[in-house]
């Protein structure tokens, strides 16, 4: 009984550590081909810093990207959320000889300010994690 454990253990490991391998491999693969500005690896790599990037749920989780080496630019389509998808609502408060909570609207002009304020945030975080990520410089 010992031996068959200690046998499927074995094996076992062995199927792990060649996953492992080549999934390292592929990993290897990948950096050599962004390293050498390939269009492929190179979209692959955004495309990894994305899906690791974490956001709150209301913004969308869509990008679309083209590598153009030719000109050295890399267009970015970001699927960013509309102003009403945001929250409006500037504060609650309880009332409590009505027992019930209130809310106040953000205004129309602080709605937009802070709505501007976010995009442009989360435009700039965009390009920080893609230029971070870049240490070969491609």
């Amino acid at each position: 009984m010992f031996d068959t454990v200690q046998e499927t253990f074995a094996q076992n490991k062995a199927a792990f550590e060649h996953q492992q391998r080549e999934r390292n491999q592929a990993i290897d693969d990948l950096r050599e081909r962004f390293k050498q500005g390939d269009p492929a690896a190179v979209e692959e790599h955004i495309d990894i810093v994305f899906q690791n990037s974490t956001y709150p749920d209301e913004i969308p989780r869509n990008w679309d990207r083209e590598l153009r080496p030719d000109a050295g630019m890399l267009i970015l389509n970001l699927q960013l959320p509309a102003p009403e998808d945001l929250p409006a609502v500037e504060s609650y408060s309880y009332v409590k000889s009505r027992d019930e909570i209130k809310s106040k609207s953000l205004s129309d002009a602080n709605k937009a300010r802070l709505y501007d304020d976010f995009i442009y945030k989360v435009i700039l975080r965009t390009l920080h994690e893609i230029f971070e990520s870049d240490a070969p410089g491609v």
